[in-house]
């Protein structure tokens, strides 16, 4: 897996709230664990159950973003297919409605003629916000300042003035992406004024609506002749892995070394009813967790030992 998506997964862990999974989940994980383990408690003494259950928590939140963003070849076609469909439509109703005598369009066109002059006024207003925020958040920093370096230190006095700054701060950054966002409405609209954003619509349509045609012959031609499906090659190529295989591969080995503080390994029974067949308390850990994580595979089923296995090693 990439560095970025790496990156991306520690990032999501640090947001501030709270999704442990509940104590009985955490607690039936751990008897999965014992179970079969015969006289050796695999479960280390100084176990953390409640980091233990933000972890699982975070696991589940993080797969299932994976899940949603899944690549299969299937979702990307019906993603491309609903996106010609739009194009399409959209494209046709643009040329039906936009023509220069249109009583619509020169309707539309005073509108937007309006609401930029609107808009510059808003940018007006976000201007002297800006600058009147900025201004308070300077004199806080130095009230902060002052008080830092006072011999008999105030420290509620303090704390208020940090929240005070806090409060500050966030009103100005989102004042800030609101200014950026309105400032690219205004100089697109001063470059091109309304019949040039028009045209611009138009010939940008077109060039996608002739991508996309290009591309699903391309893609029907390149799986005529059995080669990779081109809306999932380049995904595998740049190190994708799939959601079943980062959980159980990396996110639930993770998880598993972290608090028993051994490697994610496998066994298999040597003896009994259940000779040769894949164990471990590392396994056990991954089906437990992921069955009460409610994660199944594509066939609808929860994950056994030896899929576990599978998932791991692939």
């Amino acid at each position: 897996m990439s560095d970025a998506s790496n990156d991306e997964d520690a990032i999501t862990r640090k947001a501030n709230f709270d999704l442990a999974l509940p104590a009985d989940v955490v607690a039936r994980v751990l008897a999965a664990v014992r179970d079969g383990a015969g006289p050796r408690n695999p479960i280390p003494e100084n176990l953390d159950q409640a980091v233990l259950a933000k972890d699982l928590g975070w696991a589940t939140l993080l797969y299932r973003m994976r899940l949603a963003d899944d690549s299969e070849s299937g979702t990307q076609l019906k993603r491309l297919k609903e996106l010609d469909k739009a194009v399409q439509s959209f494209r046709d109703l643009l040329h039906s409605y936009s023509g220069r005598g249109q009583p619509g369009w020169s309707f539309l066109r005073k509108i937007a003629g309006e609401r930029h002059q609107n808009a510059w006024e808003e940018f007006g207003e976000i201007e002297a916000r800006r600058k009147s925020l900025e201004g308070k958040l300077q004199d806080l920093r130095l009230r902060e300042r002052d008080l830092l370096r006072s011999e008999a230190l105030d420290e509620r006095r303090l704390a208020d003035l940090i929240r005070e700054r806090e409060l500050i701060q966030r009103s100005l950054t989102d004042l800030n992406q609101g200014r950026a966002t309105l400032e690219r409405k205004l100089i697109t609209f001063d470059n091109h004024t309304a019949d040039g954003i028009l045209a611009h619509l138009h010939i940008e349509l077109d060039l996608l609506a002739d991508w996309l045609e290009e591309g699903f012959a391309k893609r029907d031609a390149l799986m005529k002749e059995g080669q990779s499906d081109p809306l999932i090659a380049p995904l595998e190529t740049e190190g994708y892995i799939r959601p079943l295989h980062w959980l159980v591969k990396i996110e639930l080995r993770r998880i598993y070394e972290k608090h028993f503080g051994r490697p994610f390994g496998r066994s298999r029974n040597d003896a009994g009813p259940q000779q040769g067949r894949v164990d471990g308390p590392a396994v056990r850990f991954a089906v437990a967790a992921s069955r009460e994580m409610g994660v199944r595979n594509k066939d609808g089923n929860f994950l056994t030992p030896d899929s576990v296995e599978y998932y791991w090693r692939s």
